[in-house]
């Protein structure tokens, strides 16, 4: 799921936004969001450290999230096809 504010967007590991900190919480899976960041810092999108958060200043452009998106279709993409991804 997306939850947006503004220029701030989050992506979590949810099929519906949580819409409380603990509901978001319940949610976080560590050892997937640092693959995922690894995976698109390799790639030279940085997303904030702590969580999956992006700010998108006035200069961001269409291909910018374009790219970003991309690559997170990549990652995910290849992480599912990890044996023993899906368990």
């Amino acid at each position: 799921s997306v939850t947006e504010l503004g220029a701030r967007s989050e992506f979590q590991f949810c099929p519906v936004s949580p819409r409380t900190s603990t509901e978001a919480e319940a949610d976080f899976h560590d050892e997937l969001q640092m693959a995922i960041h690894l995976y698109l810092i390799n790639r030279g999108i940085l997303i904030t450290p702590f969580h999956n958060m992006t700010l998108c200043c006035p200069s961001t452009t269409a291909e910018d999230v374009d790219k970003l998106i991309s690559m997170l279709d990549q990652a995910i993409t290849e992480l599912l096809a990890i044996p023993g991804a899906r368990e």
